[in-house]
């Protein structure tokens, strides 16, 4: 059952996370000025009609360090957007819990409960798979 109280932070952070899409976008567009190709030129000049998927595909030659970090939080923030959507935002992706509210307070685009963050990060750490 969704409470008031639910639904009001549900509301806070998908505004978070709309703002911050706001301010990726422009911040890859001063990214792209800076390596001015024929391909960001192209994308510079329709970047607000894009999708994420979209820029994504078309800068996936790009070098640049700043483009690639920005497009990887984009990613993150357009996730978390759809999963508000989907009303699916807030709760694990592998164990389908509530995802501590400290935890989105944190970072709006976190996808794991902590214990399941931990064991994502343990298995990173050791390169180890694990086998359900």
């Amino acid at each position: 059952m969704v409470t008031k109280q639910h639904s009001a932070q549900l509301e806070r952070f998908k505004k978070t996370l709309e703002s911050e899409h706001q301010l990726l976008i422009a911040d890859l567009a001063m990214a792209l000025n800076t390596i001015d190709t024929d391909n960001s030129r192209n994308v510079l000049a329709t970047i607000k009609s894009l999708s994420c998927d979209d820029l994504v595909e078309l800068l996936a030659d790009e070098e640049c360090p700043e483009v690639n970090r920005t497009l990887k939080r984009l990613r993150a923030v357009d996730a978390s957007l759809c999963q508000t959507e989907l009303g699916l935002y807030g709760f694990c992706a592998d164990c389908e819990k509530p995802i501590e509210l400290e935890m989105l307070q944190r970072d709006a685009t976190v996808q794991r409960c902590y214990a399941c963050d931990q064991i994502h990060r343990h298995v990173l750490k050791n390169n180890k798979r694990i086998l359900l």
